[in-house]
């Protein structure tokens, strides 16, 4: 029903990790609100004289460490994926689908895709892309700018169509 090349870039790898990491992973979420929450909190105390104004900063700077270390593994993650090959840049993958599967193939046989639309973890649409989750722990980032705006809109209602719920939509 549908097929199209796509061309799968260093900046599509990261755009998956990254939502991965930040929306997918409520751990990364969580941390950061705590973090966050106890640095204010100790600079809080420590101004209003409760315990001493250096180990406030002391915490403060601590707090901000941690965020700032997430951040970047989070990043050194999607830069070690490529250079590990992880993903293999710039290889041109089909991506078709049909009433009864997904198919991702070409590039490398290795990561080779078929799935059953009801096997399908869930699709999620992103301002650049649309992220289809075959499990937890294996995507596919089929980008926005590779395929036309009728593309785009018949690719989304194919999508709600069919994947009963497991659709989300996380751009305006």
């Amino acid at each position: 029903m549908f097929s199209k090349e796509i061309t799968t870039t260093a900046e599509d790898y990261r755009t998956l990790v990254k939502f991965t990491e930040y929306s997918l992973k409520k751990s990364n979420n969580i941390l950061f609100i705590t973090m966050a929450v106890l640095a204010v909190a100790s600079l809080v105390i420590g101004l209003a004289g409760i315990i001493p104004l250096y180990i406030s900063a002391a915490v403060c700077l601590l707090c901000v460490a941690v965020i700032l270390a997430d951040v970047l593994i989070i990043s050194k993650k999607a830069k070690d994926g490529i250079k590990y090959g992880k993903v293999v840049l710039n290889a041109k993958r089909t991506f078709s689908y049909d009433a009864a599967s997904v198919r991702v193939f070409g590039g490398r046989t290795a990561t080779d895709i078929n799935a059953q639309w009801d096997t399908i973890f869930k699709i999620y649409e992103i301002e650049k892309c649309f992220i289809i989750y075959f499990r937890y722990n294996l995507a596919f980032c089929l980008p926005k700018n590779q395929l036309t705006p009728q593309e785009t809109l018949d690719v989304r209602n194919y999508f709600i169509k069919k994947m009963d719920g497991r659709f989300v939509k996380k751009c305006q």
